[in-house]
């Protein structure tokens, strides 16, 4: 018994070891950025480089209203690791619908945990970015602040 204890422990720490320090970064989006996020995503997180992963524990996702909040409609916030417009892109959080959020007149918070991601799916060297999917947000003034919490991981 005592070394199967050992062996357990042994596995845990090698698996736990490949997990650095929990990292925060936050995004503010400007006006400017929400109104052609449809068309030109933002990266929350850089990609690593070549063996490393990231790997996304939480998302908070803070609307400022400013003066004029944006028009409803079924768009939604989508963090991906890897580009929105490639095959391989990963949801690791649900989206968030923008409407019911950017289209009030008073500021919101939604925080996120992540999504189990499948283990066959490659995660290695990518970045961890925000895309409005659907119509683009106009009219309003407000602004967006994204704050990830995340862990860099080797994929080797």
């Amino acid at each position: 018994m005592p070394r199967l204890v050992l062996i357990l422990l042994a596995f845990s720490t090698a698996v736990f070891a490949q997990d650095t320090s929990m990292q925060t970064s936050t995004v503010v989006l400007s006006v400017a950025q929400l109104q052609t996020l449809r068309d030109t995503p933002v990266i929350l997180v850089p990609a690593p480089g070549p063996g490393l992963a990231i790997n996304p524990r939480s998302a908070t996702v803070q609307y400022t209203f400013g003066t004029e909040h944006y028009a409803g409609g079924h768009s939604r916030f989508i963090i991906t690791l890897g580009s929105y417009d490639s095959d391989s892109a990963i949801s690791p959080f649900d989206a968030i619908l923008t409407s019911g959020f950017t289209d009030q007149d008073s500021n919101h918070t939604v925080t996120l945990q992540a999504n189990p991601i499948d283990a066959s799916i490659s995660v290695n060297n990518l970045d961890l970015e925000v895309v409005n999917f659907g119509p683009p947000l106009i009219d309003g003034d407000g602004t967006i602040a994204i704050t990830i919490n995340y862990s860099i991981v080797s994929t080797r």
